[in-house]
Protein backbone atom coordinates (compact mmCIF):
# COMPACT_ATOMS: atom_id res chain seq x y z
CA UNK A 1 0.00 0.00 0.00
CA UNK A 2 1.40 3.34 -0.40
CA UNK A 3 2.00 5.89 1.84
CA UNK A 4 1.79 9.28 1.91
CA UNK A 5 3.97 11.76 0.19
CA UNK A 6 4.86 8.60 -2.03
CA UNK A 7 4.15 9.10 -5.96
CA UNK A 8 1.05 7.65 -7.22
CA UNK A 9 0.96 5.21 -10.09
CA UNK A 10 -2.33 5.10 -11.32
CA UNK A 11 -5.48 7.60 -11.07
CA UNK A 12 -7.61 6.05 -9.20
CA UNK A 13 -10.11 6.48 -5.78
CA UNK A 14 -8.10 5.42 -2.86
CA UNK A 15 -9.47 5.00 1.19
CA UNK A 16 -7.13 5.57 4.11
CA UNK A 17 -6.42 2.59 6.08
CA UNK A 18 -6.63 4.45 9.49
CA UNK A 19 -10.45 5.52 9.08
CA UNK A 20 -12.15 5.08 5.24
CA UNK A 21 -11.28 8.44 4.16
CA UNK A 22 -11.72 8.26 0.46
CA UNK A 23 -9.27 10.30 -1.95
CA UNK A 24 -9.33 10.42 -5.86
CA UNK A 25 -5.24 10.48 -6.84
CA UNK A 26 -4.16 11.36 -9.76
CA UNK A 27 -1.19 10.04 -11.79
CA UNK A 28 2.07 11.64 -10.58
CA UNK A 29 0.45 13.53 -7.70
CA UNK A 30 1.53 13.15 -4.13
CA UNK A 31 -0.11 11.04 -1.69
CA UNK A 32 -1.72 12.76 1.08
CA UNK A 33 -1.75 12.37 5.06
CA UNK A 34 -5.23 11.82 6.22
CA UNK A 35 -6.92 14.96 6.85
CA UNK A 36 -8.96 13.46 10.54
CA UNK A 37 -4.74 12.06 11.17
CA UNK A 38 -2.32 14.99 9.97
CA UNK A 39 0.21 13.98 12.99
CA UNK A 40 0.29 10.26 11.40
CA UNK A 41 1.88 8.41 8.41
CA UNK A 42 -1.19 7.19 6.34
CA UNK A 43 -1.43 4.05 4.10
CA UNK A 44 -3.88 4.32 1.24
CA UNK A 45 -5.75 1.35 -0.25
CA UNK A 46 -6.79 1.36 -3.48
CA UNK A 47 -10.41 0.99 -4.38
CA UNK A 48 -12.11 -0.90 -7.15
CA UNK A 49 -13.45 0.83 -9.83
CA UNK A 50 -17.06 2.23 -8.60
CA UNK A 51 -20.59 0.28 -9.34
CA UNK A 52 -21.78 3.13 -11.43
CA UNK A 53 -18.80 3.23 -13.98
CA UNK A 54 -18.84 -0.24 -14.67
CA UNK A 55 -22.76 0.32 -15.75
CA UNK A 56 -21.82 2.74 -17.63
CA UNK A 57 -19.90 1.11 -19.42
CA UNK A 58 -22.21 -1.80 -20.40
CA UNK A 59 -24.52 0.65 -21.60
CA UNK A 60 -21.70 1.91 -24.41
CA UNK A 61 -21.79 -1.46 -25.23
Amino acid sequence: MPGDGETCKKLATYKSACCDVERVVAEGAKFPRCPNHPEQSTEWKPLLEPLRNKKTAERKN
